[in-house]
């Protein structure tokens, strides 16, 4: 039966989501978290990689996008990580907020345990953030490891920390991801493509 069944993947409007290329990062790099402060989105191992960096003298800024039942044990995992005061707790946007935050970005992550394949990567990406994810579920559809992102197994902090450290030091990493990036991304998630092809595969379907 595998000839009835066609793929046609969530979209994000690109209209909205304009590419810039990265920029050089900063001396002290900002990552940023879009999603909701739940257990499955690992951002506890998240701090635990910014603890690691700073540690090793590479420190990096985390601003967290989103709020949820982990707020409050993510503000005091910070805390005793001592590295409270690098991390902005910013809670729910508004979605142009939440663009104009990307764009001031110098990395992108999201080290979940459990997804499907999430919008804010897609995001991400389209603007041209370059991505950090964890290799599970739906993600890999999409970030495909030193391709257009860079992928860690989920729970590792140890190489969370590596790879958003290479990430950061290599601008020229930065820049062939998240070119190949966007063109995944209009490719294979442009909200106006991909609603053509739902329209396209209910009218075919009516006119048997």
């Amino acid at each position: 039966l595998w000839p009835r069944f066609a793929v046609v993947r969530c979209g994000v409007d690109l209209a909205k989501l304009e590419y810039r290329s990265p920029a050089p990062a900063g001396e002290i790099p900002t990552v940023i978290a879009v999603g909701r402060l739940s257990p499955e989105k690992g951002l506890d191992v998240l701090i635990e990689a910014l603890s690691i960096l700073k540690r090793e003298g590479t420190p990096q800024r985390l601003v967290l996008v989103g709020d949820g039942p982990l707020r409050a044990a993510l503000e005091s995992a910070a805390k005793k990580a001592d590295v409270a005061h690098l991390i902005e707790v910013a809670g729910e946007l508004a979605a142009e907020d939440v663009r104009a935050r990307l764009a001031g970005a110098d990395l992108f992550c999201l080290p979940s345990f459990r997804e499907g394949l999430p919008i804010s990567i897609m995001e991400a990406m389209a603007v041209g953030v370059p991505v950090v994810t964890t290799w599970i579920a739906g993600i890999p559809e999409l970030a495909e490891s030193g391709v257009t992102a860079l992928t860690v197994p989920p729970a590792r902090a140890d190489l969370l920390a590596e790879a958003l450290r290479r990430l950061a030091s290599d601008a020229q990493l930065r820049l062939r991801l998240a070119e190949a990036a966007r063109r995944r991304i209009e490719e294979q998630h442009d909200q106006s493509r991909c609603g053509a092809l739902v329209a396209e595969r209910f009218a075919a379907a009516i006119a048997r």
